[in-house]
């Protein structure tokens, strides 16, 4: 399948939604974002500029909205406490992280968007189809009895406005009518929207799915926990927790991939490179079909030889990581992976734009650390020392701790100086 916008093609089936690879999909749908912003941005100037109380209006259903999708999601947090599920995350927006904080054993995290999510599982399956019919009913719930606080504290339905512009800015109408609007939203029944944090469906979806539909296996469900409290784990930098919960998850089902997957990758993440690569070697054997699960085993194969280092190792790279690359092109990470294997391999033309798409679509400080890095030792190998040296001071801004960046250094330093 190839993508009409960018030309990426990939054997992989499903992965392209509309003809459009997820990387060109990500891309539509945050471009889409910023002009819904900026337009808002625009209109709030004019108004303002206008002399008239619309700006203040404008402003004031933006910061209701938000304030609706906070108790959007704190009935979600309320459902999982009343069916005694835990609460790993909870997150208010999305994209770019602003504030994150840990309270209580669940990580807070506040980031640019009007959006939201609460993460948290548990292993104890009875009852496990009501439970997270609870879990999701209490989100839209918790909008509508807002919603009607806020229209009975108005004085009732008769007080109203007769039109949305004479609704008052920051008034209980227009906290009122923000808790509707996302309740009304949130039980459209939309199908399946493919998100930078994966699968997300609209809570009416969710609810008749677990109404109507047979429950995934148990082996299933509890692949799952182990799966997201050890992803959360990772990307909190918890290494060594979530190795724990990966090794649970892999005794307790020791057939599942991409348990196995997740276990060997945090042992690349603790600096243990010769026992992820032999989970790795071993995983790559069995698992033989061409799907995501196989690109990334190949890719973190490809990372541990390089980190290793050896021509045997470089050569193993340069198979997997190419692999991996043919499998999903458009991933940041595999980019990252196969752009670093052709620099090892000495080809540095083709290894610089490999990297810079990887430096463009990393979403994480550590990744846009690594990949610098990686840039560094191109454009130091092709005489560009002062470039070189510009992109390992971001590096080491961004992540002081980034395995790559004491190699980079090592070069800048052991290479002659060559004319920029």
């Amino acid at each position: 399948m190839r993508c009409y916008q960018c030309g990426l093609e990939s054997p992989l089936d499903g992965m392209f939604r509309k003809k459009l690879c997820p990387s060109c999909k990500k891309k539509r749908s945050s471009i889409l974002y910023g002009i819904i912003y900026a337009l808002l941005a625009v209109e709030f100037v004019f108004l303002a500029m206008q002399g008239r109380g619309y700006a203040m209006q404008l402003f004031g259903w933006v910061l209701c909205l938000y304030l609706a999708v906070v108790v959007h999601e704190s009935g979600h947090l309320l459902g999982r406490l009343v069916t005694g599920v835990p609460v790993w995350k909870f997150t208010i927006g999305r994209g770019k992280l602003l504030a994150r904080r840990r309270i209580c054993g669940v990580e807070f995290q506040l980031r640019f968007g009007l959006s939201g999510s609460v993460a948290g599982m548990t292993l104890n399956m009875r009852g496990w189809r009501w439970r997270r019919f609870v879990c999701v009913a209490f989100g839209p719930l918790a909008n509508v009895g807002l919603c009607l606080a806020a229209l009975h504290l108005a004085g009732g339905w008769g007080h109203l406005p007769g039109s949305v512009e004479q609704i008052r800015p920051f008034s209980w109408e227009m906290l009122a009518m923000a808790n509707g609007v996302l309740f009304v939203t949130n039980c459209l029944y939309f199908g399946n929207v493919r998100t930078a944090a994966g699968l997300s469906q609209s809570d009416t979806r969710q609810m008749l799915q677990l109404l109507t539909k047979p429950l995934p296996t148990l082996s299933q469900r509890q692949a799952n926990y182990y799966l997201n409290l050890g992803s959360i784990l990772c990307e909190g930098k918890s290494y060594f927790a979530a190795r724990e919960v990966f090794a649970r998850g892999v005794g307790q089902l020791p057939s599942n991939t991409q348990l196995k997957l997740g276990l060997g990758q945090t042992y690349l993440l603790t600096g243990e490179y010769e026992t992820g690569r032999a989970m790795l070697r071993e995983l790559s054997s069995t698992h033989t079909k061409k799907d995501a699960i196989r690109a990334y085993v190949q890719n973190n194969l490809a990372w541990a030889d390089l980190m290793i280092g050896g021509e045997q190792k470089i050569e193993e790279a340069d198979a997997a990581s190419a692999e991996a690359h043919l499998l999903m092109p458009w991933e940041a990470s595999i980019q990252s992976t196969r752009g670093l294997a052709l620099l090892e391999r000495g080809d540095v033309a083709d290894a610089r734009p490999l990297l810079q798409k990887a430096l463009q679509g990393a979403d994480r400080n550590e990744n846009k650390a690594s990949v610098l890095c990686s840039l560094a030792m191109a454009e130091q190998r092709s005489g560009n020392r002062a470039q070189a040296r510009n992109y390992v001071e971001r590096a080491r801004r961004l992540d002081g701790n980034c395995e790559l960046l004491a190699r980079a250094e090592r070069e800048l330093a052991e290479m002659p100086q060559q004319a920029s």
